[in-house]
């Protein structure tokens, strides 16, 4: 295997592991799934560009899946301010998978064995991160909806675990302030 195959095979991996990942992350943010189908492909685009140009630097990072996501963050910056965003309640509106018209639910909608209630509170809860500060609203998907350690979103931002924890810990209060009225 040839140095082209090896990292032919290594970007495969990547794409095939975290690919619907960026695309949620990018869905979540954007709310309209074409312009988050452009995100992901872009974003892999620019992991695939690195690759090619610096194959050295590309294969001393220990963190590709904190790599990606930073990419798609900053992809996603400049998409905003492209284009304006789609409001999360035509998001929340969809229960459903629609096969005609290839539509993508977010994750929490796709599971039947949700209860009323339990969607009720889903699209609440989604309805208020709206509210949040860009900031607040994006930690939190990263940290509970994706699952990123902590460690991962530290390198996403370029700062301590530390700090990380605490822009977690304030997004979380932010969050509760603003859904304490719901559930008093």
């Amino acid at each position: 295997m040839n140095r082209t195959e090896h990292y032919e095979k290594i970007f495969m991996d990547l794409y095939n592991q975290y690919s619907d990942d960026v695309f949620r992350f990018s869905y979540i943010r954007l709310r309209a799934r074409e312009q988050a189908l452009d995100v992901t492909q872009d974003t892999f685009y620019k992991i695939w560009n690195e690759f090619v140009k610096n194959p050295e630097k590309m294969s001393q990072i220990q963190n590709l899946r904190a790599l990606l996501f930073k990419i798609a963050r900053n992809t996603l910056i400049d998409s905003t301010r492209k284009k304006s965003a789609i409001p999360f309640s035509s998001l929340a509106a969809t229960f459903t998978e629609n096969e005609s018209t290839s539509t993508i639910e977010p994750i929490a909608f796709t599971d039947n064995n949700l209860s009323p209630e339990q969607r009720h509170d889903i699209t609440t809860i989604s309805e208020h991160l709206e509210l949040l500060d860009e900031q607040y609203r994006e930690i939190i998907i990263l940290r509970h909806v994706h699952d990123l350690p902590v460690t991962e979103i530290a390198e996403m931002y370029q700062i301590s675990e530390n700090a990380a924890s605490v822009r977690i810990h304030r997004a979380l209060e932010h969050a509760r302030k603003k859904l304490s009225h719901l559930y008093e």
